[in-house]
């Protein structure tokens, strides 16, 4: 289907005209062209606009029937150059979908769609709208850009989504949909004047790496495609723009460069750059079940391309005038093989036979806007990616279990674990739930993060796999029955949450020696000795834990210069009212004690030290720094 000079053909795929066509329409030049069911009698109709009546005083957009029939044409007040069908309020039959000086409409056989025309005084002729369920919430939402270079988004019914408008929409701006993440919600990719190119959420928040400058100013008829053209999964951004900068961009998601771009397009007769007025198109077109790039510029010259921007033998293909339209890849003739579509500027249609099969599976963006309503929509044929977590793991490696508890016995031991996918953006969170028998309620808990050089991040990243973690012994009390597990809740979209298994852990506080000092209250320190003089003086210290029981003992080391091995003792114990408890005691806060007028000579230059030595968990050992101490006769 072509348009231009009033005319509107429908060609077969030998050349010849489709019968009732061409039409003469009532203009000078049609412009904007799209395919739907309007009228809701199961049958395509072709619905253009016009720049130019040769009779009448307004602009207008027309309905053709299959066989070149009238069914109806729409007044606008001015010129409305870009057509988008879409089934707005879900009744099967295609609305169209138009903006021009200070207005959008929805038309539909009687009239307007209930809340349209929408108003707004950023609104242009050149407005190329683009739909897509944006927000998911099963409606279908359009972005256009404005004047004042903003991106506006409206439902259905024509009013403005919640966190629109945003800045980065220029009214040359052809945007595009698509799912950059694979998080089962949409991204829209535009231009702005300040020469960036913006990502933004469905909320209205900058997408993780963007916007991503470009260095030079973007003229006017700026086209965003997507495509996933190096088969990580994740649909590339591609940039192609008319004007004095004659560049296509690649981006990855992130808004990185794919490696082997931007381009500068050359003329292989003259040297002489070549501008990109239309939409890069891609398919794969060389058998290698790759999406290729294809790209038409003005000096007539069509490029295809590999993702690292290596030309595919046989290009580029020459022409005999300017192409200002996109190219489009599609099987004519039915044989299973492709065929490649230019149009120029003389009103000429060229067609290349590629000898590759035609797999819409591989056709990305197969043409202008992507698809035959002029959406601007890029559909996946990959599934979402749903949330995932795995390798719950000790931090010293042991991984989680079912059966067998883990045991965290320091404030240094934490649970690790790799997440994927959206996690921790987009409305997703990382929860923690604990219980132990008796428990009716699970204990939860918001799990912290750890940035580090292999891709993990924590929540203000932009990588898309990060481990959370958490630490048990800070949290939870001393035992050995606990389960715990770790969830992604994800609020915006309930489908994508995920819960691990129940893992066994036992928490076993870590040992703590404190308050060590003489009989009477003085503190021992690191700096003035303090002495023992009496046999009745002794030192005394608070424990806590698990210290004394389990293979654990209380251990006293004593040195002073020139005694290579440190003196050893075995710490003795203190039954108290307080709690102070013997090594049979079944209370976890104890007191060791020392007499070191007994045990050592008359010095004044002592250091002695005290210790938890325990030999079943040597993680668990704890030792105090030397303190200073004299004994006198």
């Amino acid at each position: 289907m072509l348009g231009g000079s009033g005319y509107i053909y429908i060609l077969n795929a030998d050349g010849s005209n489709y019968p009732g066509w061409p039409i003469r329409m009532d203009a000078s030049y049609s412009y904007g062209l799209a395919i739907g069911d309007i009228n809701g009698d199961g049958k395509a109709e072709i619905v253009a606009s016009i720049l130019g009546l040769i009779s009448g005083s307004d602009e207008r957009v027309f309905a053709y029937r299959s066989n070149g029939s009238l069914v109806k044409s729409w007044a606008l007040g001015n010129r409305g150059w870009y057509i988008s069908l879409a089934d707005l309020n879900q009744d099967k039959i295609d609305e169209i979908i138009v903006a021009e000086a200070g207005k959008m409409h929805a038309f539909t056989l009687s009239g307007e769609l209930p809340g349209w025309p929408v108003s707004n005084s950023a609104f242009h002729a050149d407005n190329d709208e683009a739909i897509a369920d944006i927000n998911g919430d099963g409606k279908l939402e359009i972005a256009v850009g404005g004047f004042d270079d903003k991106v506006y988004v409206y439902d259905y019914q024509g009013k403005i989504l919640p966190g629109w408008p945003q800045a980065g929409g220029d009214y040359h701006s052809h945007f595009a949909i698509g799912d950059l993440d694979r998080d089962g919600k949409q991204e829209i990719v535009s231009y702005s004047k300040d020469s960036n190119i913006y990502a933004r959420r469905y909320d209205g928040s900058l997408y993780p790496g963007w916007p991503k400058a470009t260095n030079k100013n973007i003229e006017q008829g700026t086209y965003v495609s997507l495509s996933d053209v190096n088969q990580d999964n994740y649909p590339e951004v591609i940039i192609s723009n008319a004007g004095n900068y004659w560049k296509t961009h690649v981006f990855n998601k992130d808004g990185t460069y794919l490696s082997g771009w931007p381009k500068i397009w050359y003329n292989d007769s003259d040297g002489k750059m070549g501008s990109a007025e239309s939409a890069a198109i891609s398919g794969d077109i060389n058998g290698d079940a790759k999406p290729d790039i294809i790209i038409s510029i003005d000096t007539g010259w069509v490029y295809a391309v590999n993702a690292d921007g290596s030309m595919i033998e046989g290009f580029p293909k020459k022409i005999s005038s300017a192409i200002r339209t996109s190219p489009a890849l599609a099987d004519l003739d039915k044989d299973g093989k492709i065929e490649l579509l230019a149009g120029d500027s003389q009103g000429y249609l060229y067609v290349w036979d590629i000898d590759q099969p035609f797999s819409e599976s591989t056709m990305e963006w197969s043409f202008n806007r992507n698809d035959e309503k002029n959406n601007g929509y890029y559909i996946s044929s990959k599934p979402v990616i749903p949330p995932f977590i795995s390798d719950v793991q000790k931090s010293d490696g042991t991984a989680l279990s079912q059966s067998v508890p883990v045991v965290f016995s320091s404030n240094n031991d934490y649970i690790l674990y790799q997440a994927t996918d959206e996690t921790g953006l987009d409305g997703a969170t990382l929860k923690v739930e604990v219980t132990y028998p008796g428990l009716d309620t699970p204990l939860s808990f918001t799990p912290k993060w750890i940035a580090a050089d292999n891709g993990f991040f924590n929540n203000n990243g932009n990588e898309k796999s990060f481990v959370g973690w958490f630490f048990p012994s800070a949290f939870l009390l001393p035992r050995n029955d606990y389960q715990i597990r770790f969830s992604v809740d994800d609020t915006d979209t309930p489908s994508n949450s995920f819960t691990t298994s129940w893992y066994n852990i036992t928490v076993v506080k870590p040992p703590i020696i404190s308050g060590v000092q003489k009989e009477g209250g003085q503190l021992l320190n690191q700096d003035t000795a303090v002495t023992f003089s009496a046999s009745t003086d002794y030192i005394f210290y608070k424990v806590e834990d698990e210290t004394g029981i389990n293979g654990a003992s209380l251990k006293v080391e004593v040195t002073y210069p020139g005694l290579s091995t440190p003196l050893s003792f075995t710490s003795k114990w203190i039954d108290g009212v307080n709690g102070f408890f013997n090594p049979n005691a079944s209370d976890k806060l104890l007191v060791g004690w020392l007499l070191p007028s007994i045990l050592l000579s008359p010095r004044n230059d002592y250091q002695i030290r005290f210790s938890v030595d325990d030999v079943d968990m040597p993680s668990n050992n704890f030792s105090t720094p030397w303190y200073k101490i004299a004994v006198t006769e």
